[in-house]
């Protein structure tokens, strides 16, 4: 039986010598994981969605990351929960 799901054919392709997940990106430039995804959500920091809309997993180029991290756009405020 062939798996078929998004997600499966998704990670498949990334190479993860380029992505890092969510709490690499966090070690990476200092901050929480929340805030790393509260980035992902406002559109500051890009992020390719290998789980579902329902249960997001995010993996984050390392060039993007990079590049965040070197414009000092990052805001270390920790998100409110909601």
């Amino acid at each position: 039986m062939t798996n078929t799901n998004p997600a499966h054919l998704i990670t498949k392709y990334i190479d993860p010598t380029l992505y890092v997940d969510t709490a690499d990106a966090a070690d990476r430039i200092s901050v929480d994981p929340r805030t790393v995804r509260k980035l992902i959500r406002e559109g500051v920091l890009d992020a390719v969605n290998v789980g579902s809309a329902k249960r997001p997993v995010y993996r984050i180029r390392l060039m993007t990351l990079m590049a965040l991290g070197q414009s000092g756009d990052v805001s270390t405020e920790q998100p409110t929960r909601s």
